[in-house]
């Protein structure tokens, strides 16, 4: 938002989505596989599949509705704050993780989430 005119922002905004581009393709088949395991691994990625591209077919149409309604500068900032809760929530699956507390919660056996 803040390069909006400048060219080098711009060159970095194609840096970073194409980051974010690779980064989602890899991330997407291997965090499912980390966080659950072999069991059930094609179930769940076919339902984290189906949710992002529903995602990915509404956003546009969320996006031109908040634009009309609201300014356009207020509509990028509400997916900057869509964007850096993304973040946050993958910051706290690392954590959890960490603390191994995801196998638990999806009933495992305590003494194998450590």
């Amino acid at each position: 938002l803040l390069t909006t005119p400048w060219l080098p922002g711009a060159f970095v905004f194609v840096l970073l989505f194409g980051l974010g581009s690779g980064l989602t393709s890899i991330v997407g088949g291997t965090l499912p596989l980390e966080l659950f395991g072999r069991e059930g691994y094609g179930a769940r990625l076919g339902w984290a599949s189906a949710a992002r591209q529903f995602t990915s077919a509404f956003a546009p149409f969320a996006l031109a509705f908040m634009m009309a309604r609201a300014s356009v500068a207020n509509s990028l900032w509400v997916l900057v704050v869509v964007a850096a809760s993304g973040v946050i929530a993958f910051l706290a699956i690392v954590l959890l993780r960490r603390r191994g507390r995801v196998a638990f919660a999806i009933g495992g056996n305590p003494e194998e989430a450590a």
